[in-house]
């Protein structure tokens, strides 16, 4: 688990005064434009000096400090821009998804250990658990309270509901 996340990647220049879009990685635009610190390493050492971010439709201006040509600002175009997970406070059962990911799944009621959850997609109503089941098979369940009964980021287990055939043959 990395203590620092991509926020979003630099895509290309605004204006003629050094001001850069930013295409956000975030839940929202909103959430990108609230961060008062963004780094421009993924370990936190660089800080990236803000003068001004604000929401444009679905991407982020931002002017750097002391970034006032297109000469300057250009060599930012393709890198990311990070935050510190200790910057943002979630709600209650929300959780980021990098520390989500390599948690066990395990059935609740049967305590059989699935697999391993390796990725989080979206299909616009609701997360998707990607579980790299023990013969390395694919399988998929909706993240929701009927499936996913609890969540523990410190023991790295998801414990879930399956229905039958969910995640077997």
């Amino acid at each position: 688990m990395s203590h620092y996340l991509a926020a979003g990647r630099f895509v290309s220049l605004h204006g003629v005064r050094g001001e850069l879009k930013i295409y956000p990685y975030c839940d929202s635009v909103e959430m990108l434009v609230g961060f008062k610190r963004l780094y421009s390493d993924s370990n936190g050492t660089k800080d990236v000096e803000i003068s001004r971010i604000r929401a444009a439709n679905n991407m982020v201006i931002i002017k750097l400090k002391g970034i006032d040509t297109v000469e300057a600002a250009r060599k930012y175009i393709d890198k990311l821009i990070y935050f510190n997970k200790d910057d943002v406070i979630l709600d209650e059962g929300v959780h980021f998804i990098d520390d989500l990911l390599g948690c066990s799944i395990v059935d609740e009621i049967t305590k059989r250990v699935y697999g391993k959850l390796t990725d989080v997609t979206s299909n616009g109503a609701q997360d998707i658990y990607h579980i790299t089941m023990d013969s390395d098979e694919i399988r998929y369940i909706p993240a929701v309270p009927e499936f996913v009964s609890s969540i523990d980021i410190e023991s790295k287990i998801i414990k879930i509901r399956p229905i039958p055939g969910m995640l077997e043959d």
